[in-house]
């Protein structure tokens, strides 16, 4: 079994036990050294903590006492980085105010401060150049087990947002909107890079029509609970009535990675939520046009400007046009070339 459907609020530690010896991964927990829990804290350094914005967090403080019961001996971390508009990761920590739970071996770990590591993954659409690096935490990368804790939202770039999208929340830079307009093809790249042992998507603390931070709170009286972050939002789009192959990120990861979703598990549960509205997608969409637009006259711009001779001047105005046909190695081989017949 990759994925189930639990439909009680109350989840006790023999419920939460017994979740994880279904998935099997029961053994996984209980044997780690460290536990890594990525909530879903959009917005949390001013969002107030029940809005549906961020994950649900009674429930995210059962997860850790559960686990903690489970294995007294692991070090479980609460993480999360910095978004934009100076929304640092360790004022969120402080306006949802869980940085007062005092839990005995319960830390949180600011995922934009800490040393990172680079991660290259052969199947990456977006990280996979020099230009265009993954750096990751280094603690993230190292830890025994990891559980992304989201909760199931409308989403006005992606449509929908879950357990893949909440991998966005990895990425330590605070200024994410630049990622915006290639955004699926980097979900992509970091649900193939970063292993996560266990997904919880909270169907309990869902949003609908404008989300992920202006949406409505909605219940739909479930949580799924799943080994595979895309069979878990594949699950939760059937359930939401919305075709996951409309999610550019889900299409992707349903073309790279093996998943067969049971259809079984929403049986019962079935219930639509109201999509972002059409102005909204429809301003998120000519915005983002700008913003590539915007980001393509920048990086020209940067080229520009350390360009030190005419020859230089002229490889940087091509490159852009070259690369619709070149790949980067031959056009770096042409320009070594060409400085040095030069010289």
């Amino acid at each position: 079994m990759n994925v189930l459907i639990d439909k009680r609020y109350e989840l006790s530690s023999a419920d939460f036990k017994e979740n994880l010896r279904k998935l099997g991964q029961l053994d996984s927990l209980v044997s780690a050294g460290t536990v890594l829990i990525k909530p879903n804290f959009a917005a949390g350094s001013y969002i107030a903590a029940d809005s549906h914005v961020v994950s649900d967090l009674s429930f995210l403080r059962i997860i850790v006492e559960h686990i903690r019961y489970l294995n007294q001996d692991a070090e479980i971390m609460i993480a999360e980085s910095d978004s934009t508009g100076y929304g640092f990761a360790f004022l969120k920590f402080e306006n949802l105010g869980i940085d007062k739970w005092n839990i005995p071996g319960v830390t949180f770990l600011d995922l934009s401060r800490d040393r990172l590591k680079r991660i290259e993954h052969p199947r990456s659409r977006y990280f996979n150049t020099i230009d265009r690096q993954l750096w990751l935490s280094e603690t993230l990368l190292n830890a025994d087990y990891i559980l992304s804790a989201a909760n199931l939202k409308s989403h006005s770039v992606t449509r929908f947002t879950g357990a893949c999208k909440n991998l966005f929340g990895l990425l330590p830079t605070m200024n994410k909107e630049q990622y915006h307009t290639e955004i699926h093809d980097i979900i992509h790249d970091l649900t193939l890079a970063v292993k996560v042992d266990l997904s919880i998507v909270d169907g309990f603390y869902a949003l609908e029509q404008n989300g992920p931070v202006q949406g409505f709170p909605v219940d739909l009286g479930y949580r799924v609970f799943s080994t595979s972050p895309v069979v878990a939002d594949i699950t939760c789009c059937n359930a939401i009535g919305l075709n996951f192959r409309q999610v550019g990120y889900l299409k992707l990861l349903g073309s790279t990675v093996d998943i067969r979703p049971d259809e079984k598990n929403i049986m019962g549960i079935r219930r639509r939520i109201a999509p972002p509205t059409f102005w909204l997608r429809f301003f998120n969409a000519f915005g983002l046009l700008i913003q590539a637009l915007g980001r393509n006259i920048y990086l020209t711009g940067h080229r520009i400007h350390c360009a030190d001779s005419p020859l230089n001047f002229i490889i940087t105005l091509m490159r852009p046009l070259l690369l619709r046909f070149f790949d980067r190695d031959t056009l770096k081989k042409w320009k070594k070339r060409l400085l040095r017949s030069n010289e």
